[in-house]
């Protein structure tokens, strides 16, 4: 789905590489996050795979990129949209219409879809995000959640074969983003939708992605399963990067000698509860 040889992007303002020889290669199905400090070239890097960088970013691009067996520097930006779903940080950028069903219809009258097509999926977003009461509200005057939500179902209901997300929960409230890493979750399984995620809060992560990639400078420094690459939970913490707090707790006990033997991380509340409890039983792992 995605084929990445050799990515180096400058902006025209600024003469430091932002992404740096950048190799990569994401399956059909997986589901990716991309992890990084700030100015690690996170968005940039989204950007390239949707065709916003070179089309509507001035710089230097170097090296190849292939989405869906297209390249975003031939291909107009309209064309990959058909494959590619972005879901941006700012959510009012992303509000092109007054309310919000006219910018759930946008992209689907775009696409020339039967009329029953089109209610069919709006139907669908309704009933997943509960936004009955919202379709005829101004978008621009909704709270910055509700803004959130309304850029990803723009994005979901054209049903994308990738969907980027940048930093998607940033405005959402614990129930919303509950909702919407199950939402993720049931599309990826039921679609076998190849997704990107680019995320700040990873307490959820385990719930959706497959494997990590860690970009800080401009560069991959590590590309690794789940559970492998929070193995590194201090490596990782030094880069920037705050791992998820159970992954934490189990390095920390495992430097103080707590562990002999070698144990999985624990990447959810439930697996750290099970390995303290055996901890608490009274002989050290």
């Amino acid at each position: 789905m995605i084929e990445v040889q050799n990515l180096t992007w400058y902006y025209q303002s600024n003469p430091k590489r932002v992404l740096d020889n950048i190799n990569l290669n994401i399956k059909q199905g997986e589901s990716v996050a991309i992890l990084g400090p700030t100015g690690a070239g996170k968005t940039t890097l989204l950007y390239c795979l949707c065709g916003l960088i070179p089309h509507n970013f001035a710089g230097k691009f170097e090296g190849t990129v292939n989405i869906c067996g297209m390249d975003p520097r031939k291909a107009n930006v309209a064309e990959i949209a058909r494959r590619v779903g972005y879901v941006f940080e700012d959510a009012e950028s992303q509000l092109v219409l007054s309310t919000v069903k006219e910018n759930l219809l946008f992209g689907l009258e775009n696409l020339g879809l039967p009329i029953e097509e089109i209610e069919r999926r709006i139907q669908w977003a309704i009933k997943k995000f509960s936004i009955e009461d919202l379709l005829e509200y101004d978008a621009h005057l909704l709270s910055g959640g509700q803004k959130q939500k309304v850029a990803l179902l723009s994005s979901l209901v054209m049903q994308p074969d990738i969907l980027l997300l940048d930093e998607p929960t940033s405005e959402l409230d614990p129930i919303s983003k509950t909702e919407l890493y199950k939402i993720l979750v049931e599309l990826r399984e039921n679609k076998d939708m190849t997704m990107i995620i680019v995320e700040q809060d990873l307490e959820d992560l385990p719930k959706l992605v497959d494997r990590v990639i860690l970009l800080y400078d401009g560069k991959i420094i590590y590309d690794k399963p789940l559970r492998a690459f929070f193995e590194m939970a201090e490596e990782i913490e030094k880069l920037g990067v705050r791992p998820i707090d159970s992954t934490l707790i189990y390095s920390n006990l495992r430097n103080e000698g707590f562990f002999r033997k070698k144990l999985s991380v624990p990447l959810t509340d439930d697996e750290a509860v099970l390995l303290l409890q055996d901890l608490f039983k009274g002989e050290k792992t």
